[in-house]
């Protein structure tokens, strides 16, 4: 999850239930989803790439295995390999080969706008949650972190 935090009232000295934190979230669970070398302008395949191991390491052999016929549905991948003069062998994939890498692309789901006040508690009589409070509108987010950070701002000019 990629989080960005801005704390307002952040100083050490205060109480968590003093405390505002403001965040973005981006959930990996529902922001992001796999995707392929070619959505994202993957640099190996586009560029091709170089795998370097040792000649006779099983990872030699199993990339051996994917220039043939007995490559899983989907493996298979064309490549050169050479011989250097230290015994490793050199896989040389051409571009257009998808690449050994997971990769992610956001949903387009939009960000989540949250800001939470002191520490996450559950009320032990009502079983109700004090967390973070959700904004569906963004400018919303803004204009109250921007309020928020003006106080700040003419408190530590006051003195």
């Amino acid at each position: 999850m990629q989080v960005v935090r801005y704390r307002t009232y952040g100083h050490d000295q205060l109480r968590p239930d003093q405390q505002q934190n403001f965040s973005v979230s981006v959930p990996l669970g529902t922001h992001w989803r796999v995707a392929a070398c070619k959505e994202v302008d993957c640099p190996h395949y586009l560029l091709g790439w170089r795998t370097i191991v040792p000649a006779e390491s099983e990872q030699a052999q199993y990339l051996r295995t994917l220039n043939t016929s007995r490559a899983e549905p989907g493996a298979r991948r064309r490549f050169t390999e050479s011989r250097s003069p230290v015994g490793t062998a050199i896989f040389t994939f051409p571009p257009g080969h998808k690449c050994f890498r997971p990769h992610k692309t956001q949903t387009g789901r939009p960000a989540e706008f949250l800001r939470s006040t002191g520490p996450f508690t559950v009320d032990d009589l009502t079983g109700a949650t004090r967390g973070p409070v959700t904004f569906y509108r963004p400018t919303d987010w803004v204009d109250l972190m921007d309020g928020e950070l003006y106080k700040i701002g003419r408190d530590r000019q006051r003195g």
